[in-house]
């Protein structure tokens, strides 16, 4: 009785739980095939990735192309409705990588398998940008919480002053305490005077005499120390908010476009790359929604294009050079402050950033190789 024979189809099928692009990076560096035969392998259609084999040779590489994502269905020779596959270089590799021992093949074939891709070839999924979007919103929202409840704190409680009349005061912590009016029309305004307790107990405080169209006094203590961590750590929370937001945006935008950038063999269009050279330079507008924002933006266009424009790396450096030589002549404007002049060379700082950057997207637009006036060109 002859022995059974099998064949292992492909139809474009995936394991659930793989994502597409990693499936045909996978496919493609097992079988050493190109792009076109791999975007023909996931056409819909099915193909024979190896016939006529016996059911043992062909569950070995079954198994080493379900570990690339692949899911490949096994069937009997006499099923002819298949179609033979364009020639992929990797049928005789595969068919000598089943015969090997299999600690030898799971080596060889590993790079497939998700732990052993290198970090360029993992493209971050969009799930990261919710997470950028909660690490803007939470501490920003947070800080705001945080904001309100020192406020909060600070203008609400205290102790009424029985006018006229005798109060005992319960003082149970020690520090400086102020006495507000309390009146129909407001609460408390500016303190009127400041008293002074250093140790714990109960006092007595009297109040002589009557306040015209008034119906009370108010006294609390005055922490300042406590309001002033209140509004530090407040404010921390909006600055964290601010940076690790679009910073972790940004992270993943340069990822994503990195994967593409490797995967993709066609060059960048001479439109695209003027339009990216020109926001280089206005990118650092973001300054004024984003801490940073004027070094951030070229940065991160440097490190998106740097393997497919040297004209727009060249134009980002040009950019983030003078950002550095204009806060360099602030700080050194800052002294002269004190003999006024500072002021004058501040307000013609910012007039020319603001112009100079301008006409740097325009003519970087324009396919120009754009070179700021009176700049430090730290980066080469």
């Amino acid at each position: 009785m002859s022995e059974k024979l099998y064949n292992l189809e492909f139809s474009g099928q995936i394991i659930p739980g793989w994502d597409i692009d990693e499936v045909k990076d996978n496919l493609a560096k097992l079988l050493k095939a190109n792009e076109e035969k791999i975007l023909m392998l996931f056409s819909g259609e099915r193909f024979l990735i190896k016939k006529n084999a016996d059911q043992q040779a062909v569950i070995k590489i079954n198994n080493v192309l379900k570990d690339a994502g692949a899911d490949c269905t096994i069937s009997q020779v006499a099923d002819s409705s298949a179609k033979t596959p364009p020639p992929l270089p990797s049928q005789s590799d595969l068919g000598q990588t089943v015969q090997m021992p299999a600690a030898a093949a799971k080596s060889e074939l590993a790079p497939a398998a998700k732990p052993e891709l290198a970090p360029a070839d993992i493209r971050p999924k969009r799930f990261w940008y919710v997470v950028a979007i909660l690490l803007f919103a939470v501490p920003m929202i947070a800080g705001v919480i945080g904001m309100f409840n020192t406020f909060n704190s600070y203008l609400s409680g205290g102790m009424q002053l029985m006018v006229p009349g005798e109060t005992d005061l319960q003082i149970n912590k020690p520090g400086t305490y102020l006495i507000f009016y309390q009146t129909s029309a407001f609460t408390q305004g500016r303190p009127i005077a400041e008293v002074q307790f250093d140790t714990l107990g109960i006092y007595s405080a009297t109040v002589a005499g009557q306040i015209p169209g008034g119906d009370g006094l108010l006294i609390k203590r005055f922490d300042f120390v406590a309001l002033g961590k209140g509004v530090a750590w407040a404010l921390a929370l909006f600055f964290l908010g601010l940076i690790a937001g679009p910073v972790m945006a940004l992270v993943v935008l340069v990822k994503r476009q990195n994967y593409k950038r490797i995967h993709r063999n066609e060059p960048i269009g001479e439109k695209e790359e003027r339009q990216w050279a020109m926001f280089a330079h206005i990118g650092t507008f973001s300054s004024m929604f984003i801490p940073l924002g004027n070094f951030i933006a070229p940065i991160v266009i440097w490190q998106i294009k740097k393997h497919e424009s040297d004209f727009v790396v060249e134009q980002a450096k040009e950019s983030l050079n003078f950002q550095i030589t204009l806060i360099i002549y602030f700080i050194i404007s800052i002294p002269l402050c004190f003999i006024i002049i500072g002021f004058f060379l501040i307000f013609a700082l910012v007039i020319f950033g603001l112009i100079m950057v301008i006409v740097g997207g325009i003519r970087a637009n324009e396919g120009e190789d754009f070179c700021y006036p009176m700049t430090l060109r730290l980066l080469k």
